[in-house]
């Protein structure tokens, strides 16, 4: 016999468990528990560890330092001008921090070095935020 299928509004309690969850179907799929790796932590308000509504917390991973760059337009385009990716080792954390994306910033390198194979790139959404590491001479978005 076919398994019967029942609509969310049909559930009256919690009585939903793990099995009854579909993994396996493209677009219609959950996650049914979250597991910590090296470096992370969770915690989690589920009766079960890494169930309910899950926190996911990294912890730094030794040697790796980030620079964050706060970039706020102003009501005019602007510059930002990395350093020479021969000179520094963090990983670069470039922010657009206002919503309008009428403004745009043209980001460069100094020395002329490039950034993921262009000698420039334009941040224009509002909000929207960029991870640049330097390597071999070039910055390389991540």
């Amino acid at each position: 016999m076919a398994r019967t299928e029942i609509r969310t509004n049909q559930i009256k309690d919690t009585t939903i468990q793990r099995q009854d969850i579909n993994i396996g179907t493209s677009g219609s799929s959950l996650i049914t528990r979250v597991v910590a790796g090296n470096n992370i932590s969770i915690s989690s308000t589920g009766a079960d560890s890494g169930t309910g509504i899950v926190t996911i917390n990294a912890t730094a991973l030794s040697g790796i330092t980030m620079t964050f760059v706060p970039l706020d337009p102003g009501g005019v385009n602007i510059s930002y001008i990395l350093p020479n990716p021969n000179t520094v080792t963090d990983i670069y954390v470039l922010k657009k921090i206002v919503s309008e994306s009428t403004w745009k910033i043209t980001v460069t390198s100094a020395g002329g070095a490039l950034i993921d194979g262009s000698s420039s790139l334009i941040i224009k959404t509002g909000y929207s935020a960029i991870m640049l590491k330097p390597y071999n001479n070039a910055w390389y978005i991540i």
